[in-house]
């Protein structure tokens, strides 16, 4: 397991769902920090997201 540096991109393939947090990703032009996990259950892994610009939390 590698550490994920503070504000990275996120690449699917080569991180695994634990090492999302701290990670960044951009969707229709805003950026998104990627906060811990709040959730599992069998076929998913839920984050939050918080917009870099707004400081607002997307919430699952």
């Amino acid at each position: 397991m590698t550490a994920a540096a503070e504000g990275s991109p996120l690449d699917l393939a080569e991180c695994r769902p634990h090492e999302y947090e701290g990670r960044t990703v951009a969707t229709r032009g805003a950026r998104y920090r990627i906060g811990p996990v709040v959730g599992q259950g069998a076929d998913k892994i839920v984050h939050p997201l918080t917009d870099m610009a707004s400081g607002l939390t997307l919430h699952p």
